[in-house]
């Protein structure tokens, strides 16, 4: 019966260790279905939701694997013999657009994880990647359920029309309402899927006036990158043709359409991508408008900020979940007040709800007070994308370390074979209420449950390895009399 009591809750305390392990190693956000609605906002004057649509289309062609240098015009093109020659100043016709001053190019840092579905995600949503979704980029079922600008477009019944990757169709089931969509794995075609969208993408922004949203998802990029690399002949050619598609797209462009150019992820210099280096986390975004001027800012931009962006030039409510600040130098300069007010307001919101359904309670002492200047606003968001970037992002090293030293002690325990007293079912008893306690606050904001914990721990194992070795030297000098005992004898 002591055995088997001992067993019991020495096994409870390793599933406990087990859980708090996870929760440091696997991060994972708990989402928020709510959505946003045209009376969560005080509305322009003249308008009933949000902000008036500044542009009648906007055209968002999304270049995957665009790493933020394959924009850059080169004054100075660079020996052909030099790798960089093969994916630097191959866009000529975008070149002479920047140059011109009628585009401008910015950089957009992707969070990691950089996988496709986990950064369409996060370009449709506002919210931040974990690590438990990137296993998401292989699912049957990876619908989007938080709410986005394509869910706000579809229900005010504006029409988005898509072209390219079908894993659009799997996140937004039944939201489009023209599309043509094609496998996206084949990394070995390069050409394809490219070459069937560009005369559609053509068309309809040529002929067609009927959806306020056109996506186009073009592979070849990525592919090549997969396949050859970046510096590669055939990397050269693919951002050729991404620059002559780019030309039509703009030839072709009405004086009230917006467009916007983005990688969803960049590359390294081997064509991967997935991680949080340099190269893999700085996409490019080029952005044209024939209505009026606009300069992109020099800093990199998030890139989540893209969602309240297109959001509001659009006439949507930002998405319920969305942490991205709006792009401001996108906006004519009486509107951006408003613009960083709207968002502010809904981040504030999201925060506030997020705090309370989740027990995050770090969250209420950045919106406890109102920030009343556009540039009060601005930090604040910032604030809380940090705060919250930290949590689902990033590993958390104390649950990681109180989980293995848990898992040590325990296993330590189980060694020593001592008899349970009423002590140890006491102590092992108020372990297990320790670790529970720690799983049930994540927050733990002043780390006085794992400091109770790590102590309790810490005389638990020096009271198994003092066991463990007297039982040891007890064997050894056993050992040492037998072996004197048969010498004698012998």
């Amino acid at each position: 019966m002591g055995s088997t009591l001992r067993i019991a809750i020495v096994s409870a305390n390793i599933l406990l260790a087990l859980f708090i392990f996870q929760n440091g190693f696997l991060l994972k956000r708990q989402e928020i279905s709510a959505k946003s609605s045209c009376a969560d906002a005080h509305a322009q004057p003249g308008e009933t939701c949000w902000m008036s649509q500044q542009y009648n289309r906007t055209i968002l062609i999304l270049v995957d694997a665009l790493r933020y240098d394959f924009l850059i015009p080169l004054d100075n093109p660079k020996n052909s013999e030099s790798p960089e020659w093969f994916y630097q100043g191959q866009m000529k016709e975008v070149g002479k657009l920047i140059k011109s001053g009628k585009a401008s190019i910015g950089t957009l840092l992707a969070d990691p994880p950089t996988t496709t579905l986990q950064r369409l995600k996060a370009l449709t949503t506002g919210t931040l990647p974990t690590f438990i979704d990137a296993g998401d980029n292989f699912s049957p079922d990876a619908a989007v359920n938080e709410d986005s600008f394509i869910y706000q477009a579809a229900q005010l019944g504006k029409n988005v029309t898509l072209f390219g990757d079908d894993t659009w169709l799997s996140l937004f089931p039944n939201k489009f309402s023209k599309s043509a969509a094609y496998d996206s794995f084949d990394i070995n075609d390069l050409n394809s899927v490219d070459d069937k969208i560009a005369p559609k993408i053509e068309e309809e922004v040529k002929y067609s006036e009927s959806s306020s949203i056109i996506i186009a998802h073009f592979l070849g990029v990525d592919h090549c990158g997969h396949k050859f690399g970046p510096s590669h002949p055939v990397m050269a050619d693919t951002l050729r043709k991404m620059d002559r598609i780019i030309s039509k797209t703009i030839e072709s462009m009405k004086p009230t359409d917006l467009l916007i150019v983005i990688g969803d992820h960049g590359m390294t210099s081997t064509g991967d991508h997935g991680g949080e280096s340099d190269n893999e986390i700085r996409a490019g975004i080029l952005v044209h408008s024939k209505k009026h001027e606009i300069q992109l800012p020099k800093t990199p931009m998030h890139q989540i900020d893209i969602v309240p962006t297109i959001s509001l030039l659009m006439g949507l409510p930002i998405p319920f979940s969305n942490l991205g600040t709006v792009i401001v130098e996108m906006f004519q300069r009486d509107l951006w007040e408003m613009a960083v007010g709207m968002n502010y307001e809904q981040v504030k919101r999201f925060a506030e709800t997020y705090a309370t359904q989740k027990n995050f309670g770090e969250l209420h002492s950045h919106t406890a007070r109102d920030s009343n200047t556009m540039e009060e606003q601005i930090k604040t968001m910032s604030r809380i994308q940090t705060l919250l970037r930290v949590a689902w992002t990033q590993f958390d090293d104390a649950y990681i370390n109180v989980g293995l030293f848990s898992l040590i002690e325990a296993v330590l325990f189980l060694m020593t074979n001592e008899e349970m007293s009423v002590g140890w079912i006491i102590y092992r008893t108020g372990c297990a209420l320790l670790q529970a306690a720690l799983l049930t606050d994540k927050t733990d904001s002043d780390g006085s449950a794992r400091t109770m914990i790590l102590m309790a721990l810490a005389v638990s194992c020096l009271s198994s390895t003092i066991s463990l070795a007297h039982r040891a030297l007890r064997i050894s000098l056993n050992s040492i009399v037998s072996a004197r005992v048969i010498g004698k004898n012998a």
